[in-house]
């Protein structure tokens, strides 16, 4: 079982166990259950004599009446269990808002409920992934061997042929009988396996419209790789199961689509017009902006509503013993199509920003640069690379490299086109120069692509969150 032989979990089932028996008599009374359960219930909420039963009937495997210590304690390392033991003492487990996630992945056009087709084509690209993983000699789950029409069939009880939610909670109840891995793994692994099963359709809506790249065949193969791994640790059937991301740094913010209106032109003349009476104060105004988006709830399938924060760097102020100097960064937040200033913001931005992995943050800085448009200039690029290097997410080095690789290019493509015939080579570096400044536009993505090539930034599967940036 996973993490079952630390000494915290099995004192902490130990003291739920005293909890719920009440008289102390070594075993659990189907009053003392429903007793402890409605405890755990919201305010107004009440669970029927029906869901009572089911836990009795969870737990209870010898059918004498009552839950002895062994069968409490395999009903509460049990994935999908109503409840869970915790420092806290008992916890209710909300096992479909684990869920919720996945199913939101198969219910592919969101109107509710799964069809048939809808289920298949997510089905199979989890058996895809098995086959096609790094790992591909494990043969993986038994559940991923079987017909995805025959689960569907089985599933699916109401006979309207869609699984309604219930009816995938269910399923994914019985799935996780044999499984040996915690409640607590479950809220970790189902909605990690549903981003990547996203960034899959993702990547594969990006291929139809023909805005692949060839650096996005490592992407896909990390995303499969990540696909298995997690299939493999939530159906597993052993008992000494693992969660393979129990103890990984793991970043819980990500990049979405960015609201309508995100516009830093129209922030930086907000931010001029609330500043215009503190800019004597600053020896040098170079105002920087870098603008990330708000974390929540990384189990949460719409983002649409996030707030995007945005820090403003106004350059140093002017050294003085007469009066304190001003901080700074300002801080603003758009939200309701407007940008609001809110000066108290350091640790909802900090927080964003030190919850985004390292390629994400200086995506956010291209981005910020490219005032959120899908192309940038060159000078953007240069800010984006110049602060990715003050903020220690690259090294000088490694901004020089990139620059050089990028100037070859463009005097090869200045050299096709017949425009550095004749020239001196102070000429040809003269018009790289003009050309850089006043023509160059690239997307992005490329600028990622370009670095990912270079091995300034790893090929994580968060990259396919910007297939559309």
């Amino acid at each position: 079982m996973a993490r079952c032989g630390d000494k915290d979990i099995a004192e902490q089932i130990k003291n739920c166990f005293r909890e719920f028996d009440k008289d102390g008599n070594g075993a659990i009374t189907r009053g003392e259950l429903a007793q402890v359960l409605q405890h755990l219930c919201r305010p107004g909420q009440a669970l029927s004599k029906d869901e009572i039963d089911k836990c009795l009937n969870e737990a209870d495997k010898n059918e004498n009446g009552v839950i002895e210590y062994e069968e409490f304690v395999d009903w509460l390392i049990k994935p999908g269990t109503r409840v869970q033991a915790s420092k806290k003492g008992i916890l209710a487990f909300d096992f479909e808002a684990v869920l919720k996630p996945l199913f939101e992945v198969f219910d592919r056009n969101g109107n509710g409920s799964v069809s048939k087709e809808e289920f298949e084509e997510c089905f199979c690209i989890l058996q895809n992934a098995m086959r096609l993983a790094d790992s591909s000699e494990d043969p993986g789950p038994m559940l991923l061997s079987r017909n995805a029409s025959d689960i569907f069939a089985t599933a699916e009880v109401s006979g309207d042929r869609y699984l309604d939610f219930t009816e995938f909670v269910e399923w994914q109840r019985k799935a996780l009988e044999k499984s040996g891995l915690l409640n607590e793994d479950l809220k970790d692994l189902v909605p990690a396996l549903a981003r990547q099963l996203q960034r899959i359709f993702r990547i594969s809506e990006a291929e139809e419209r023909g805005q692949t790249t060839s650096e996005d065949e490592n992407l896909l193969k990390r995303v499969i790789n990540n696909v298995a791994s997690f299939s493999r640790d939530i159906w597993n059937e052993e008992y000494a199961a693992k969660n393979t991301l129990y103890g990984k740094k793991h970043y819980s913010n990500r990049w979405s689509e960015p609201p309508v209106g995100l516009n830093i032109e129209r922030l930086l003349r907000q931010y001029v017009a609330h500043s215009r009476l503190r800019i004597r104060d600053l020896t040098d105004f170079n105002v920087q902006v870098l603008c990330v988006p708000e974390l929540v709830d990384e189990n949460q399938m719409d983002l649409s509503g996030r707030r995007w924060i945005a820090r403003i760097d106004h350059g140093k102020p002017q050294k003085s013993t007469k009066k304190k100097q001003r901080d700074r960064f300002d801080y603003f937040v758009y939200s309701d199509l407007r940008w609001r200033a809110e000066p108290d913001s350091d640790d909802l931005f900090k927080e964003a920003l030190e919850n985004l992995s390292v390629d994400m943050r200086f995506f956010c800085l291209l981005k910020t640069q490219a005032n959120f448009g899908v192309l940038i200039s060159w000078n953007g690029v240069q800010s984006a690379l110049k602060a990715a290097v003050e903020m220690g997410l690259m090294d000088a080095r490694q901004h020089k490299a990139f620059n050089q690789q990028f100037e070859v290019e463009v005097l090869d493509s200045l050299r096709e086109e017949g425009a550095l015939f004749g020239l001196t080579e102070q000429e040809k570096m003269q018009k790289l120069q003009e050309t850089l400044s006043s023509s160059i536009k690239v997307a992005t993505r490329a600028v990622m692509s370009a670095l990912v090539q270079r091995e300034v930034f790893r090929v994580s599967s968060k990259l396919a969150d910007v297939m559309d940036a």
